[in-house]
């Protein structure tokens, strides 16, 4: 399964693949996230998709990765 921390918020709606890491303090919204991904402490991911083992190191908004 996946890892999402406590303090992550999950918005509107948002697909969570498997194995995923969700860090703290993270805000996920409107977005798909594939298997094996890592979004970093503190970054926002919006209206966007990322695609299979990758890392968020920055926000994403409106993006595909």
């Amino acid at each position: 399964g996946s890892q999402i921390h406590s303090t992550a918020k999950l918005e509107d709606w948002a697909i969570i693949g498997e194995k995923n890491d969700i860090e703290e303090g993270v805000e996920i919204r409107r977005s798909i996230l594939w298997e094996n991904v890592t979004v970093k402490k503190g970054r926002k991911v919006i209206d966007s998709i990322v695609t299979s083992s990758k890392q968020v190191r920055y926000d994403m908004i409106n993006k595909i990765y």
